[in-house]
């Protein structure tokens, strides 16, 4: 009985790549608040960097996917509290203007994250640390048949009333 939900998603799985593109790819992708923009010199911390991995498969100029990243860093060096980390989890629909194959790949995303944090608190923690959001932007990629690259920029509403922020998300995928 237990085999029979595996079974399913095995052919789902099956049929959908058999039917359309699939892409899996990693990203890199960095946060910027309004204090960030408004500085005069911008200094990525490396702390604050989000890297992970995707799928996504694509169906005709429609796309459906799940992203997943991480972040390790350190608050309190001199301490213990170097096991914090922030995880991502999104899903997300994305609209190509050409075929995901094309040599140049504009696209417009959007969807649904959760983002959070955990560890060691040296202190309290707010909400803002474990938050969902919505997302919406878009970007470019170019793509050499089964490569590609991309950028995409967004913007991340928070659901939990914090400040919205930008975020840039750069990556690299095989498509199938």
């Amino acid at each position: 009985m237990k085999k029979i939900p595996l079974l399913f998603l095995f052919f789902l799985i099956f049929t959908m790549a058999t039917f359309a593109e699939f892409s899996l790819g990693v990203t890199g992708s960095y946060d910027f608040t309004e204090e960030i923009l408004d500085a005069e010199e911008i200094e990525i911390d490396q702390a604050e960097l989000m890297y992970g991995a995707f799928a996504e498969i694509h169906l005709g100029k429609f796309g459906l996917g799940a992203q997943y990243s991480v972040d390790y860093f350190t608050i309190f060096p001199e301490e213990a509290y170097n096991d914090l980390r922030t995880s991502n989890i999104a899903a997300f629909i994305s609209l190509r203007l050409f075929k995901p194959r094309f040599l140049i790949d504009p696209f417009f995303e959007g969807g649904y994250g959760i983002v959070m944090t955990t560890g060691d608190y040296p202190f309290e923690m707010e909400d803002t640390y474990n938050y969902q959001y919505v997302f919406g932007g878009g970007g470019v990629g170019v793509n050499l048949y089964f490569v590609g690259v991309f950028a995409k920029a967004f913007y991340v509403m928070p659901l939990n009333g914090s400040d919205p922020h930008y975020r840039l998300t750069m990556g690299a995928k095989l498509i199938f």
